[in-house]
């Protein structure tokens, strides 16, 4: 008879609630690399995140620019009365 594969458990970490510090639980205790692999996640994240802002200010700097480009061409178009 074939043996099934079990799947293993995944880590639950849950966080306190604000306002109570001691309610979050760790179910294990995560070991160095755990904790290494997990902070260099939270760095890739947080550089890809700064990234994409930067790339919308610069999106929103051009548009800005060419709202202001079209703008001051419409006021030049304006024929006094």
């Amino acid at each position: 008879m074939a043996q099934r594969k079990t799947r293993k458990r995944p880590r639950v970490i849950r966080l306190p609630a604000p306002g109570k510090p001691n309610s979050g639980v760790l179910e294990e205790p995560l070991s160095d690399s755990d904790l290494e692999r997990m902070s260099a996640e939270v760095l890739r994240s947080a550089s890809a995140l700064e990234e994409r802002s930067r790339r919308l200010l610069e999106t929103a700097e051009r548009d800005l620019k060419t709202i202001k480009e079209i703008e001051g061409s419409h006021l030049k178009n304006i024929k006094p009365q």
